[in-house]
């Protein structure tokens, strides 16, 4: 059987997983969220690779692709394509497990919730940590505004991808402010977000806005698009999920199936819109960190130049690392084990393994400097090859049901919907990173920190003290 047969015969297991399974895949839960991104990013890529492999070598023409063989295509396919579908098998077996015998028929709704006027965090906390992230950025740019400034002036305004490129690297050498522009910042601003929609007042709205603006230059400065349409993303989440609450409140009020149905269509409108906004943005970003549209190029031609790259980026960018890794490994070198772990190689003293820097650097023959992205799955094959992708598989299948089954046990509010936000975030870099780094450098573990930080209560409750009753001598 060749790729493109393989390929026919994948797209009607998927299809078909789709249709048993949709009211699992197609829900506002992790495992949904999980399985739609790797659905859309990766897996559609890998089935319509071994048709459109002449196209791919025109818009990634700096990879040689007369290294990959039909082979590679197979086994691509295989891996990504079961993969995800290996974690869903995991996923239910997992809840079948610690439900003594029941499967998942319909994976909860995880921003769907009772009306509720509560926060669930500390508001006074969220301003104090907001106030220190602030000074933290000053003191950042104060000391790295050249560099900044750089990659303005000759990246993104004179249209150089290499000079955007190389403020890239200038502003990510200090591991800890990427850390805090990832992380906390989005998390900070979709709080106060939350808050804002939670408790309106005038002071909140201008407190909400300052510092969601504060947050989006801080991402654009990073000179990448992923992390600022993320952040947009939560952002429209948050407010989705707002609403179902207020639209909940109306639910006691009218008729509850008429409400629900015209709730659904307003639901579906509103996220049509949020993709097209993101899409449009991330359209806009590609123009200014390209030279596309400055070359006396029509409006029109210009706007199918951008969609395309954009269009191609998303379906393929992390497809195609998949069979450069499935061709290098373990042909080329051995499995690398855990060897790629920073933390890892801190604690232990070894060299780090740059894996996704080596594949690069072999399929761009040496070019150039990069790395290549690379999902949680593929990851583990690369560590451990085929037995190591089958228990990633039910690591991540296992854990995704455990965090939806303790979401759904919240007691519903603001700080649950917070949580929920970014744990959609960690599932979703689980299709861009490997585990570790979804963990502890694109903040699953980061996230979680800082929830409970919000969350806890640091009061001391100081017990009554009971005095001993005084005993009447009797003479």
């Amino acid at each position: 059987m060749d790729a493109k047969s393989l390929s026919l015969l994948s797209c009607l297991a998927v299809v078909v997983c789709l249709f048993v399974q949709r009211r699992v895949i197609f829900s506002w839960s992790i495992i949904g969220v999980f399985f739609i991104t790797n659905l859309v990013i990766i897996v559609s890529g890998s089935l319509l690779l071994p048709f459109i492999l002449p196209m791919a070598q025109y818009q990634f023409s700096v990879y040689d692709w007369s290294l990959i063989t039909d082979e590679d295509l197979q086994w691509t396919i295989i891996l990504n394509a079961g993969g995800v579908v290996l974690v869903l098998l995991f996923y239910q077996l997992s809840h079948f497990i610690s439900k003594r015998g029941t499967f998942v028929k319909r994976a909860p709704n995880l921003l769907l919730s009772i009306p509720s006027t509560r926060v669930g965090f500390a508001p006074g906390r969220l301003f104090l940590f907001i106030w220190a992230t602030l000074i933290f950025l000053a003191v950042f740019y104060l000391f790295n505004f050249s560099i900044i400034l750089h990659g303005i002036l000759d990246g993104i305004l004179a249209g150089n991808n290499s000079q955007v490129i190389a403020g890239r690297y200038g502003v990510m050498e200090n591991y800890i402010f990427i850390l805090v522009i990832y992380n906390v910042v989005p998390f900070l601003a979709v709080a106060l977000w939350l808050l804002y929609r939670v408790r309106r007042s005038n002071i909140l709205r201008f407190c909400t806005i300052s510092f969601n603006i504060i947050a989006i230059i801080s991402l654009i400065l990073l000179f990448q698009k992923r992390p600022l349409l993320l952040f947009l993303l939560c952002l429209c989440i948050a407010s989705f999920a707002t609403n179902q609450l207020k639209t909940q409140k109306t639910l006691y009020r009218v008729n509850r199936s008429f409400s629900m149905k015209r709730s659904n269509r307003s639901s579906f409108k509103k996220l049509f819109i949020y993709g097209v906004i993101l899409f449009a943005i991330l359209m806009g970003l590609y123009y200014a960190q390209t030279s596309v549209g400055r070359d006396n190029e029509s409006l029109y031609e210009t706007v199918t130049i951008l969609s395309t790259i954009a269009a191609w980026n998303i379906i393929g960018g992390l497809s195609l690392p998949s069979v450069m890794y499935v061709h290098y490994f373990p042909t080329i070198e051995p499995y690398y084990g855990l060897s790629n772990i920073k933390l890892l190689s801190n604690l232990l003293g070894f060299e780090l393994y740059l894996n996704a820097n080596r594949v690069y650097q072999y399929f761009a023959l040496g070019k150039e400097e990069g790395a290549l992205a690379l999902s949680a799955l593929m990851d583990f094959y690369g560590s451990f090859g085929l037995i190591g992708w089958f228990l990633g598989a039910a690591l991540i299948g296992i854990l995704l049901n455990r965090l939806d089954d303790y979401l759904a046990r919240m007691q519903p509010n603001g700080s649950k919907i917070l949580l929920t936000i970014f744990m959609f975030v960690f599932a979703y870099y689980l299709s861009h990173a490997s585990l570790a780094n979804s963990l502890l450098g694109y903040g699953g573990g980061i996230f979680v920190l800082l929830w409970v930080a919000l969350k806890m209560n640091f009061r001391v409750v100081k017990q009554p003290v009971r005095h001993a009753s005084s005993v009447r001598s009797t003479a």
